[in-house]
């Protein structure tokens, strides 16, 4: 049986740290785009790197987590889908209290219609690549173990 509480807490710490993780690149190639172009339609690059960090980070982490515990496929997946709605959930949160902050103000219809259009995209970009790293992960940790070359007898 699986402790509910154990995947939402983990979720939550994955989805936090993806969406922090990847908010962080994306700003900081944002930053390096205008120090050096001007031009703010060059930040579209900031922002497919943001994606990519997103994909590399949940890959990863999923790969760690099925080599960890190789038998919670179950588990694995419902971690990744609530990390993957508070990825979403908080990056589109952090996009409108910047836009807010920074350009015309707040506007709750663009926050709602960013958690109707946005949200589900980075949940999907979270949460399939967190999974299939973890199922990549079990499979590797159950392939039966090679011999290793350094423990090969040589001939006196």
């Amino acid at each position: 049986m699986v402790n509910p509480l154990s995947f939402i807490g983990s979720g939550l710490l994955r989805g936090l740290i993806c969406a922090v993780l990847a908010q962080g690149v994306g700003w900081g190639v944002a930053t390096v785009y205008r120090a050096i172009d001007g031009d703010s339609a060059a930040v579209l690059g900031a922002g497919l790197i943001a994606f990519a960090t997103l994909l590399l980070i949940a890959g990863l982490w999923g790969v760690l987590d099925g080599r960890r515990r190789p038998d919670g496929v179950v588990a694995h997946g419902l971690t990744w889908l609530v990390a993957g709605a508070v990825a979403g959930v908080s990056m589109v949160i952090w996009i409108a209290v910047m836009d807010g902050a920074f350009a015309d103000g707040f506007d709750a219809t663009v926050l709602l219609s960013d958690l109707v259009s946005v949200a589900p995209l980075i949940c999907g970009l979270t949460a399939v690549p967190g999974f299939v790293g973890s199922l990549l992960g079990s499979t590797r940790s159950r392939l039966p173990a090679t011999r290793s070359s350094s423990k090969a007898r040589w001939p006196d």
